[in-house]
C-alpha cells in the first residue's frame, strides 16, 4: 500500500507465518520480514514483490524485529530462544544475507 497515493502497490503470499514486519526508514524499497520459523527475510520493492532473501537466524520463532532510526542500515531482533541479535543490511555477504553484528 502506498499511503502517499493511497494505491494499492501489490501483495505477496507467504508459505510460512509472519509475526512482524519493518520497514526501511532511510530508503522507500526495502521491508523485512520476521517468521515464525525463525527465519529473517526481506522484500525489495525496487526488485519485484518476492523474497530477496531468506536466513534462517534463529532455532525458535522470531518474536519481534526493529530498524533504528538513527543508524541507517541497523535492524535488531529477537526470538523466543532469548536471544537479541543486530544486523547491518547495508553490508552482505555472497548469498544477499546482512551482516550479524552482535549476538547476545
Amino acid at each position: 500500500w502506498d499511503v502517499r497515493q493511497g494505491d494499492k502497490v501489490g501483495s505477496i503470499r507467504l508459505d510460512k507465518q509472519c509475526e512482524g514486519i519493518a520497514w526501511d526508514q532511510f530508503g522507500e524499497e526495502r521491508l523485512w520480514l520476521a517468521f515464525e520459523d525463525g527465519s529473517l527475510g526481506e522484500i525489495c520493492a525496487a526488485k519485484g514483490l518476492d523474497l530477496s532473501f531468506d536466513m534462517k537466524i534463529s532455532g525458535k520463532s522470531i518474536t519481534s524485529l526493529s530498524t533504528n532510526s538513527h543508524v541507517n542500515g541497523m535492524l535488531s531482533t529477537t526470538s523466543l530462544d532469548g536471544i537479541v541479535r543486530l544486523f547491518d543490511v547495508n553490508t552482505r555477504d555472497a548469498d544477499n544475507h546482512p551482516t550479524k553484528t552482535y549476538e547476545k
